[in-house]
């Protein structure tokens, strides 16, 4: 923490800024009576030859001070610098789905370097991979890049079969995700995440993989809206993008011409940024990957850091519907928390004109519900209904003195503020559902169907 931009209590403390506390915590005035007077003791307690007098170790301790002071004038620190932008920390569940055609060292480091870059470790977020022909595992989950290295190497990488098999790609990533989804009920650590598959395509995709990618991303709509699926590969977004809902967002290319590190970091910086907009997710964990479930509520601990925003979505199937329905969140007594909701601002934040974004503060004991009764009311799918955007952001400014009361096994650092979300009487709706609300529109209906006999 002392050596990063977020600091020791408050962005004050930190290495940069170590030549400004030094003369803050020793003055020299202090630090030369504090030497002189351990100088009186050393001179009393050890056996040497000779002695030295009092104004002799006010002497050496005047030179010493100085000394010591020159020295730390002459370090040449970075600047620092404040930031005083609303930092976004992602948390995601990353499927990463590899052909090994790739170059070993070229994909090793921009695989490398995406899991450096989006937060993944014990507390925010995790990944998989498997390969893209066979859809077998490569490795296995793991929240911690050194899993990477220990698991892929030169050998693994060159024995792996190559290419990318469309269809068996594609179902290997619903099953995993299908499992991770039915598993909830007793499971919460992906509750809160971001669930993303990234592939990683080399070659072209033909017209027939085409064709599959479009009937399979039709599945992953109506059963699994809240996986968001992206793609890295060459040779243009055209040869790779119709793996991609929105290739104009979602597609990026790699050139593999160059292996050099700032070639890989401009390459992967885009799709880097895309991972880290991408909304965790709220949802209703009964409902099961095949939307068979029923009405669930349910409650989970979050964590945001000082300065730091995190995003939410609940997707319309678990709001669609007849019934009273709400989220509530629950601080604990330290930090001040926004809430800001939205069904049209995807990144919903306070003093924003226009639009329909509601926010609250978030203080001591005290919850904030808001009601998603009737949310999707004036829609008859659960495809036009929109979702609803959420934010959480702490109020502490960077240059203020945090409270260190965060001990719970979730906190990443003593600084974070702890809050629960609480959801009530979540629905459970696949999206081919369409809703009839009109009396008379049923009655039609039924009647059309007895006369046609």
């Amino acid at each position: 923490m002392f050596y990063s931009q977020r600091g020791i209590f408050s962005s004050k403390y930190r290495a940069c800024n170590r030549k400004g506390m030094y003369y803050e915590v020793a003055p020299k005035d202090e630090l030369v009576t504090q030497t002189f007077g351990f100088g009186l003791i050393l001179e009393e307690e050890t056996t040497l030859f000779g002695t030295i007098n009092d104004k002799g170790i006010q002497k050496y301790s005047e030179d010493s001070v100085n000394a010591l002071n020159d020295y730390i004038s002459s370090i040449q620190d970075l600047k620092c610098e404040i930031d005083n932008d609303v930092n976004v920390r992602a948390a995601a569940d990353v499927l990463l789905v590899l052909d090994t055609q790739w170059e070993f060292k070229l994909i090793e480091s921009v695989i490398a370097y995406l899991l450096d870059s989006v937060n993944i470790n014990p507390y925010g977020g995790n990944y998989t991979i498997i390969n893209a022909k066979t859809g077998e595992m490569m490795v296995n989950s793991s929240n911690t890049i050194l899993d990477f290295y220990l698991s892929y190497n030169r050998t693994i990488h060159t024995n792996a079969p190559i290419g990318l098999d469309v269809p068996i790609a594609f179902d290997a990533v619903q099953k995993i995700f299908q499992s991770k989804i039915n598993n909830e009920t007793s499971d919460k650590y992906n509750r809160g995440k971001s669930s993303i598959a990234i592939f990683l395509p080399y070659s072209v995709l033909s017209e027939g993989d085409k064709s599959v990618a479009s009937s399979k991303k039709e599945h992953f709509k109506l059963y699994l809206p809240d996986v968001k699926i992206l793609a890295l590969g060459r040779n243009g977004r055209d040869a790779f993008g119709h793996l991609v809902f929105d290739p104009s967002i979602d597609a990026f290319d790699l050139s593999d011409t160059s292996t050099d590190g700032t070639s890989i970091v401009q390459s992967t910086n885009l799709l880097v940024s895309r991972v880290n907009e991408i909304h965790r997710r709220i949802s209703n964990p009964k409902c099961g990957a095949d939307f068979s479930g029923e009405e669930a509520s349910d409650s989970f601990d979050q964590y945001v850091e000082p300065n730091t925003s995190s995003y939410y979505k609940i997707s319309p199937n678990y709001f669609f519907g007849d019934g009273e329905r709400f989220i509530k969140f629950q601080g604990y007594g330290y930090g001040n928390l926004m809430v800001c909701l939205s069904r049209q601002d995807g990144k919903p934040r306070q003093n924003v004109t226009g639009g329909d974004t509601k926010c609250e503060t978030m203080t001591g004991m005290n919850p904030i519900t808001f009601s998603l009764t009737d949310a999707c009311i004036d829609y008859d799918t659960v495809f036009s209904c929109p979702p609803l955007y959420i934010s959480v952001q702490s109020n502490i400014a960077d240059t203020e003195t945090r409270s260190m009361k965060c001990i719970d096994s979730g906190c990443r650092y003593p600084d974070d503020i702890k809050y629960t979300i609480h959801v009530e009487k979540l629905s459970c709706v696949n999206g081919s559902f369409r809703f009839i609300g009109n009396l008379g529109l049923v009655t039609i209906t039924i009647l059309t169907f007895i006369s046609s006999w």
